[in-house]
């Protein structure tokens, strides 16, 4: 059955946050679950009881609020521990009164303890925001998805969730001795996982305010330049890591019936920390012979050796540069460039050896520069194409006039010249961006310049270019990016090659202001389900100009996104078949600040514009789905049709720990039957009932969480989809199935295999949903009538592995889709061996697919088979400057 969700009581501190905590109790009513809220103020010198008090004035929501004050000022840990006294939650849910919490915060953390019954912590990410609130850097201060107490001892000290994100069992006050100390993270977090698991949410649910009242102020800073801040600074954080191995230590004795092992490695985080004490206590105020100890054993231990090193350099400075941030970062970064070195030399050394390549600017120079000799060549090949003419829409605001002049030009020198400029000025104050449209018009009669009398914005700037145009098909230019001069030529080619094409997009990477090409994305072929994550599309999308037209262009309301609604509004209208990738760098996105390049902090509006774009794309689609906005991508809850699906889960060869996961899942429609793991008898199991979707499940496979049933079950059930799979990682939290690729490694090769099953992969791809050509053994999700209809597997496979590739590719060649989900994640205790195909096997699937020739449509041609490491191909697997896309080239092969 379900977990009971569990009661939350909103813990609102405070301490002289008299401007701020009015903002803070808003952000706490707005949640949209039913909440106690405390709002404490730890006895304020200044007027924050009756900003508090005032901010809840006439109140009548559904929140139960209390405001109140300590009598006398207790101090972080102590407060905390007397209002967990008070509270009547299960869950205590952390607010900083300069801080906001977002409306789905309380309601997203509540589902992760109704789906764990022993998560004891629950935070997420934050958004780094200023004290106006603007955001300053999004999706920041995070951990893994779940933290342990191996973890904290490979990571080190200060790593912990950050308390001001935070929700907690109330149990880790009420059940352990009272906290003492200023600093709560790392206590509640030891705390944590020693009694059970730790969360953080991949996404953000918190705006944390820095100014110079917060911790960070002392903890993180490092831009002094002092000696006697460093000391200060110091000598508290080295009482702050005594304070935490006390406390652990205090929890250790109250709790002797703990699990020998858990208590073996709360002992060793607690000797952590005073280890880390008696280093910094050691450089303050011993000779320097005495620092040798304590330093050798910091050196000995993993999580503190990095640090033990760097502080190990002062044996050589004088004290009076102890504290000398210029002095110190000097030598840090030259030791920091020199690891870095050999690292770097490392990697390129084994990936030359594989035939592939990690250094980019190396690639870019060997195989994608033009050169005089095959310029030549590309103009006659240009020469040789139909005249059809490719126009630019470029829309300018108050550019830099170097880097517009460079986007100018960089269309001029296009070999292919067939092609029209299109550009609207957005009513731009600058005259030096005037002049240069009006020269460039006068310079090029293929340049068109249209000035806008007033400022509406991107999308109406682009209505306004796109208006001008007489061209079949629009590709899309920022004001400060750049094509490489055989961009349309590329293009050209892909639609002769494709007359039906209606929306084109290629590979890009980013430039920086010395001109470095950097960040290649190298993409995959069409994928649905990853374009419903981000935009796959973006840079360089070229489209058919009466589909613009027939969709009515730019929507006004998705600045920021616009192209992602534009896109998906697009590809509404035709068929997959229409939509081409052409395997090619073929744009350079300028880094600089006021870009999203560098991230979404730039501009955070656009994140919610394209949430917005998914949300109204569903819509239009007739697909149910809550659309969340995430820092790798979006994700999309799916709802489950109505009514509930029945489900066969076939459990091949259970363990006792699945077992006891699947009886805590309380699907209400649930028939579970076990199978050995041959195709035969998992297909007779499967079909012994009447369900409308069938799961196979390996016996060593443990969930990670409790709805993951019904998660994946809402995936299947969507039309056009074929198998789900989801993500097996190792005890030692490395990927290990259930995704392949094709092709790569061999015949085939686990998706990120080997890789951290936290970590963000290619170009974000480990953590978003996407459409893969094949699955393999070990978590399949599929409809009944899918599964009949492709013959179920095929039973002249001795094992699983290989038939359910076999039927995955089966399920591709019927027109169906195979997703992936990354956050269906399963813990696989069987070893490696237990996913992989015998050798009998191998050959019945080589024969019968030809997987080691294959092109991957889920893959890219530029990128190497040699291994599993996304590294570059060396050389690529498409001809150089070549618009052909893969899909092509594999149906040529």
């Amino acid at each position: 059955m379900p977990i009971e969700a569990p009661t939350a009581t909103i813990l609102v501190i405070a301490y002289k946050m008299e401007a701020m905590i009015g903002q803070a109790i808003d952000s706490a009513l707005a949640q949209t679950v039913p909440c106690e809220i405390i709002v404490s103020d730890d006895c304020s010198p200044d007027g924050t009881l009756e900003a508090a008090r005032k901010a809840v004035e006439g109140y009548t929501g559904p929140h139960r609020i209390t405001v109140r004050s300590t009598p006398r000022n207790l101090g972080l840990c102590a407060h905390l521990t007397e209002l967990a006294s008070i509270a009547t939650g299960d869950v205590l849910v952390f607010q900083a009164g300069d801080d906001v919490g977002y409306p789905q915060r309380v309601q997203r953390l509540l589902q992760v303890f109704a789906e764990h019954a022993d998560a004891q912590i629950v935070g997420s990410l934050v958004d780094d925001i200023d004290p106006t609130g603007k955001v300053i850097e999004a999706g920041v201060r995070g951990t893994p998805h779940e933290i342990d107490q191996r973890w904290l001892l490979h990571r080190g000290k200060l790593a912990a969730v950050l308390g001001a994100s935070m929700a907690v069992r109330r149990t880790l006050f009420t059940d352990f001795p009272p906290m003492e100390g200023q600093v709560e993270d790392n206590m509640l977090t030891l705390r944590a996982v020693l009694a059970g698991r730790c969360f953080c949410l991949q996404e953000s649910l918190l705006g944390y305010r820095r100014h110079e009242g917060n911790l960070g102020s002392w903890v993180f800073d490092r831009s002094a330049n002092d000696p006697a801040v460093y000391e200060r600074r110091n000598r508290r954080v080295l009482a702050m890591y005594r304070e935490i191995a006390a406390d652990q230590r205090k929890c250790l004795a109250a709790h002797p019936e703990l699990p020998i092992e858990r208590r073996r490695l709360g002992a060793q985080l607690a000797d952590m920390y005073a280890l880390e004490a008696d280093m910094r206590e050691a450089v303050l105020d011993a000779p320097r012979h005495r620092w040798l100890g304590p330093l050798w054993r910091g050196v000995r231990h993993p999580g503190l050796r990095r640090k033990s090193l760097e502080r190990a350099v002062k044996l050589f400075l004088p004290r009076s540069t102890f504290g000398r941030t210029d002095v110190v970062a000097g030598l840090g970064s030259r030791l920091r460039d020199w690891n870095r070195n050999r690292v770097d030399k490392r990697r390129i050394r084994v990936a030359d050896q594989r035939g592939e390549g990690i250094d980019y600017a190396a690639w870019v120079e060997t195989f994608d520069t033009t050169t005089d000799a095959n310029r030549a060549d590309l103009i006659e090949r240009a020469r040789a194409l139909p005249a059809v003419t490719i126009a630019i829409v470029m829309p300018v605001h108050d550019p830099s006039p170097a880097m517009l002049a460079e986007a100018i030009d960089s269309v001029i020198a296009q070999v292919y010249p067939h092609w029209e400029l299109c550009i609207a000025d957005d009513l731009s104050t600058d005259p030096a961006v005037i002049a240069l449209l009006n020269d460039s018009a006068r310079r090029d009669p293929r340049i068109r310049v249209a000035h806008r009398t007033e400022n509406g914005h991107i999308s109406a700037a682009s209505n306004t270019g796109l208006a001008m145009v007489t061209a079949s098909y629009v590709g899309l230019l920022d004001h400060d990016d750049l094509l490489p001069e055989h961009a349309l030529l590329c293009v050209a080619e892909a639609i002769a090659a494709h007359p039906e094409a209606a929306v084109l997009y290629s590979d890009e990477d980013k430039i920086d202001a010395t001109g470095q090409r950097r960040e290649p994305h190298f993409k995959p072929d069409w994928n649905p389900d990853l374009a419903r994550s981000y935009n796959m599309v973006s840079h360089f999308g070229v489209y058919s100009t009466e589909l613009l037209r027939a969709i009515g262009g730019f929507r006004t309301g998705f600045e920021g996104a616009q192209d992602y609604d534009l896109m998906l509004r697009c590809v509404d209208r035709i068929s997959p078949s229409q939509i081409v990738h052409i395997p090619h760098v073929l744009y350079h996105w300028r880094l600089h600040e006021a870009s999203t390049s560098g991230g979404d902090a730039a501009k955070p509006y656009a994140v919610e514009a394209g949430r917005r774009a998914i949300a109204e794309h569903l819509q239009r689609n007739g697909i149910e789905g809550v659309v969340h906005a995430d820092p790798s991508g979006y994700r999309i809850d799916y709802a489950l049709p109505a009514p509930i699906p029945r489900a066969t889960v076939v459990l091949v060869e259970p363990s006792d720990a699945l077992r006891a996961a699947i009886e805590r899942v309380g699907y209400p429609a649930l028939d579970l039957r076990t199978a050995k793991a041959t195709p035969a008898a998992c297909n007779g199991a499967a079909l012994e009932g009447d369900a409308d979707v069938l799961v196979f499940l390996d016996g060593h496979c443990v969930p990670d969480d409790a709805q993951w049933l019904e998660r994946a079950i809402a995936w299947a059930m969507r039309p056009g989809t074929g198998a789900i799979g989801g993500k097996l990682y190792e005890e030692d939290g490395r990927v290990i199935g259930n995704g392949v690729l094709l092709g790569v490694a061999g015949a085939w090769s686990a998706m990120d295999g080997g890789a951290r099953a936290d970590g963000d992969g290619y170009a974000r791809r480990a953590k978003l949903p996407q459409n893969l050509s094949a699955l393999t053994h070990g978590l399949v999700v599929i409809t009944r009538d899918a599964f009949t209809a492709a013959g179920g597997f095929d039973a002249r496979y001795d094992a699983m592995a290989a038939a359910t590739i076999d039927l995955t590719l089966r399920l591709g060649q019927a027109g169906l889709r195979n997703t992936w989900l990354p956050a269906l994640r399963m813990r696989f205790d069987g070893g490696r061996a237990m996913l992989e195909a015998t050798d009998a096997d191998r050959h019945k699937l080589e024969t019968r697919w030809s997987l080691a020739t294959l092109l991957d449509p889920a893959y890219n041609p530029n990128l190497g088979i040699a291994s599993t490491r996304w590294w570059f191909a060396h050389p690529p697997r498409v001809p150089l400057h070549c618009g052909a896309s893969s899909r092509a080239i594999a149906a040529n092969r």
